[in-house]
């Protein structure tokens, strides 16, 4: 009996030796394991830019509150000559970014270089996202041209109501489409009040479009279309046609 009872103990104690071993070693392997690298993704650092194509020219504004200094850059735009560089396109935009590459608000730009948008529309539209263009029309002339873009909905998608509702805004425009959009559209051409309040019939056709007595006797137009969600506005059919193909990739 003493001998059988001295075997218990030693088959016990072996036996919880061996436990503890097996112990040891799973928590050796679970700090070895612990100490390989894991490939975490590091947060972006990149300022985001605006939308667009990377044939857009970025226009920086040092102070986004010098309204002077978007002007003057809008300016710069008007007059630079035509270069071989939009051959390809037939068409330049421009953006207007901060030092931290975010966009400058539409109101700003609206405010620097003297045009007007209705607030029952600009309720309804991005501030900081839209486009600004210009077409080259031969001869080193230029045709002008914007586009703007529908707000998005909170907690929705955008629907065919919230395109109704920005074509009928845009209709209530078209009266006074040329004073509001002289100074972009015409740049430097309309100083008189009496050319600005003439009456424009606006019609459909390829877009819907009014004819405009230049001070100089000549005619030019209004056009704009509505793509949905995008309103594309342009000084000439020619450039809103190219503004379409270079912003939407559509062929009209």
């Amino acid at each position: 009996m003493e001998i059988k009872k001295k075997t218990i103990i030693i088959l016990t104690l072996s036996l919880a030796l061996v436990v503890i071993a097996v112990m040891l070693i799973s928590r050796l392997a679970d700090k070895e394991t612990s100490k390989i690298p894991v490939d975490v993704p590091k947060a972006s650092t990149t300022i985001p830019l605006p939308s667009g194509k990377t044939r857009d020219s970025y226009a920086n504004i040092s102070n986004p509150n010098d309204l002077d200094e978007i002007k003057k850059t809008f300016s710069n735009f008007v007059g630079e000559a035509i270069k071989a560089d939009i051959s390809e396109t037939g068409i330049k935009t421009i953006k207007f970014i901060d030092a931290k590459g975010m966009p400058i608000t539409l109101a700003a730009v609206s405010s620097s270089i003297g045009i007007t948008i209705p607030r029952t529309l600009s309720n309804l539209i991005e501030d900081k996202e839209y486009d600004i263009f210009y077409c080259s029309s031969g001869g080193g002339k230029k045709d002008y041209g914007f586009v703007l873009y529908a707000k998005s909905a909170v907690g929705r998608s955008l629907d065919e109501k919230d395109y109704n509702e920005i074509a009928k805004q845009v209709r209530q425009w078209e009266s006074s489409m040329l004073r509001d959009l002289h100074p972009l559209l015409f740049p430097g051409i309309f100083s008189s009040k009496a050319n600005l309040d003439q009456e424009l019939l606006f019609r459909d056709g390829k877009a819907r479009f009014a004819e405009v007595q230049m001070p100089d006797g000549t005619k030019n137009s209004i056009n704009y279309k509505q793509l949905g969600d995008p309103v594309v506005i342009a000084s000439t059919l020619d450039c809103l046609e190219k503004g379409i193909g270079y912003f939407f990739d559509t062929e009209e």
